[in-house]
């Protein structure tokens, strides 16, 4: 199995790079895995990174939260980009056609978190 962890900030990471801007070949991967990291994404960078995805790999599996955190850095949120669940499958569906919730939960703080699931694959 190959696989790369890329995070835009975190020196330990296989490779340091913003989800919109990642150093790969077209179709590199078959899945991107994301856990809490979407809503970290200024939203005028969320869709390009979407765009992104589909350009390296087949295949996402995303964990989204839905709500605010209590945790700020210099006074900022670092939830910058809280959305309903219906706009993340809707973007989704636009790089990933097939995509759906697979979970859908409430988990107390940070509050509610979504997986989503999706398959840009012919044969899928």
């Amino acid at each position: 199995i190959r696989m790369k962890g890329v995070d835009i900030a975190c020196p330990s990471a296989d490779v340091i790079a913003p989800a919109h801007n990642m150093p790969f070949e077209d179709s590199s991967y078959d899945m991107i895995v994301s856990f809490d990291c979407m809503e970290h994404i200024p939203e005028e960078e969320v869709e390009l990174s979407y765009r992104e995805f589909s350009r390296i790999a087949d295949r996402i599996y995303l964990k989204i939260c839905l709500t605010h955190s209590e945790t700020t850095i210099d006074d900022q949120p670092v939830h910058v980009c809280i959305k309903p669940k219906e706009w993340w499958l809707e973007l989704s569906k636009k790089y990933f056609p097939n995509a759906e919730i697979r979970r859908h939960e409430r988990v107390g703080q940070p509050g509610e978190n979504i997986t989503i699931y999706g398959d840009n694959r012919k044969d899928a």
